[in-house]
């Protein structure tokens, strides 16, 4: 069963991957890329975890930082919904450290320097601060994934 349900799954998405490629110009792609990608997960993740997309913050994250002092904007974000967050605008939110459980970014090919950003923001993200403590005493860490969707075959 969970297997006919991922193949189905996967054609869909291989379907809607195929129908951003008809976008006029390759900033309009990335969007409906990363919106399956959101859609699929809202329906597979537990109730106790959101979905978004935005940045990640701690105690230290200045407001409205100078262009060298930019925030990583994050493609997919798995947050804890018991925590707050920052909101910006729908869909757009500031995350705190301590409730990230995961980040995704999304890429249609992959480069060089697009894997070594994808490193840098990972490394950035596990510098951040995250003061709360869970009930258990142990802090997971927020985990980085890449995912690279193509429909070249």
């Amino acid at each position: 069963m969970i297997e006919a349900h991922l193949n189905a799954v996967e054609q869909v998405l291989i379907a809607q991957s195929k129908a951003a490629q008809n976008a006029g110009h390759p900033n309009l792609r990335g969007g409906p890329r990363e919106w399956f990608v959101r859609d699929f997960l809202e329906g597979h993740v537990p109730g106790t975890l959101e979905v978004g997309q935005g940045e990640l913050i701690d105690a230290d994250s200045r407001p409205a930082p100078t262009k060298g002092e930019y925030r990583a904007q994050v493609d997919v974000v798995l947050y804890r919904r018991d925590l707050p967050k920052i909101s910006y605008s729908t869909g757009n939110a500031a995350y705190l450290a301590e409730g990230v459980m995961a980040t995704i970014e999304t890429k249609s090919e992959l480069t060089r320097d697009g894997l070594i950003r994808v490193c840098e923001v990972a490394i950035e993200h596990g510098q951040l601060e995250r003061s709360y403590i869970p009930r258990t005493g142990v802090q997971v860490p927020i985990k980085n994934y890449l995912l690279v969707l193509s429909t070249r075959q």
